[in-house]
């Protein structure tokens, strides 16, 4: 038997090397899209659960505002102005009293450079309810009054140090620095108040 085969109308193809060429590299293509699809839908489920938690603390917060609210309206009523005035100062009694000069001192003495001398130290109830200090300090080096700044900014105890005022003091050719640093005082959590 004979075939009669024109290459003009039927070219000649390789079938083997073609689906030895492209087989696996579409199982490659086929598995990196299964596994993009499943990395997808996971971070999409992900998503999903975060939304639902953060709507949860969201609703939990709009109702302890609709509380505070509340409250806040009982306790601004003219017949509750007595006990609004005698909460505000017990809060403000309890927060004097949990405020611990020996963590202060002990606190301070941590970041104390040497040749710094505490002079004076004044705690005030900020508008916010914080702790401001206002830190007043002697040295002969200013630069190790700036020190004291720099490792009170890298404490998590005293936030925002800044120094307000600085004089120069020179008596008898010994020169002394005074900076009044302000910071807000923040006690670590954990550490027993005294």
């Amino acid at each position: 038997m004979r075939f009669e085969l024109n290459l003009a109308t039927h070219p000649y193809e390789d079938s083997g090397r073609f689906y030895a060429t492209w087989i696996p590299a579409l199982v490659v293509l086929a598995a990196l899209a299964v596994g993009l699809s499943w990395f997808a839908w996971a971070e999409y489920a992900e998503y999903r659960r975060q939304n639902q938690e953060l709507d949860a603390i969201n609703q939990q917060i709009a109702e302890l505002e609709k509380v505070k609210k509340q409250a806040s309206d009982t306790l601004a009523r003219p017949d509750n102005s007595g006990t609004r005035d005698q909460a505000a100062f017990l809060n403000d009694l309890i927060r004097r009293k949990a405020f611990s000069w020996t963590q202060v001192m002990a606190d301070l003495e941590r970041l104390m450079p040497a040749q710094v001398q505490v002079a004076s130290i004044r705690p005030q109830v900020g508008p916010d309810g914080g702790l401001e200090f206002i830190l007043v300090v002697n040295t002969k080096k200013r630069d190790s009054g700036i020190e004291l700044v720099r490792r009170m900014e890298g404490s998590p105890t005293f936030i925002g140090p800044v120094v307000r005022n600085e004089r120069a003091n020179t008596d008898e050719g010994v020169t002394t620095y005074t900076l009044d640093i302000a910071a807000l005082y923040q006690p670590q959590l954990g550490k027993a108040a005294r």
